[in-house]
């Protein structure tokens, strides 16, 4: 289960980085590919449909889903999810990942540009502190707190590493 969280942000990260550019044969791809894994956790339990979903709704609401192969792949994530049994998530967990998903997006794009913000605000840091508080008080089993940041992780790896490999082949 937490490989496929890991799976899921490079996923995830390559169907967003395809789809901003010109690659849109990888970007369809890689949204099928993370929409399948992401059904696969939504449809595990309550717990990984909480964090799937929570991450899923904050991006929609920050107003990330804006290219067509982001949508068409939330769209096949949630088919999936329900032809797969989609396990209703936990209310207050559902909300505090979507809550601080939502505010690290829109801060993100705000102020990650900034000078004195700049390395902070890159790297996302409110839902990771949420789920560190979480972990602190054990409200989850350490397996889902270590999937999520193996999927931030992966994410953010993925994410170096595209960038630097377009970097040096240009």
């Amino acid at each position: 289960m937490i490989l496929l969280f890991a799976f899921g942000g490079v996923s995830l990260k390559i169907a967003d980085y395809y789809g901003e550019r010109a690659s849109k044969i990888i970007s369809f791809i890689s949204a099928c590919v993370s929409a399948l894994i992401f059904s696969l956790l939504m449809s595990h339990n309550s717990i990984s449909s909480s964090i799937i979903l929570g991450i899923i709704l904050g991006v929609l609401f920050s107003g990330k889903v804006n290219q067509l192969n982001l949508f068409f792949g939330l769209v096949m994530t949630l088919t999936i999810a329900f032809m797969l049994n989609f396990q209703l998530p936990i209310l207050w967990l559902l909300s505090i990942v979507t809550l601080f998903s939502f505010i690290d997006e829109l801060i993100h794009d705000r102020y990650s540009s900034k000078r004195f913000f700049a390395n902070f605000f890159l790297l996302r840091p409110f839902l990771k502190m949420s789920f560190l508080f979480i972990a602190s008080l054990s409200l989850i089993e350490v397996n889902y707190i270590l999937g999520f940041f193996c999927f931030d992780l992966s994410y953010d790896l993925t994410s170096f590493l595209l960038n630097r490999y377009v970097t040096k082949h240009k």
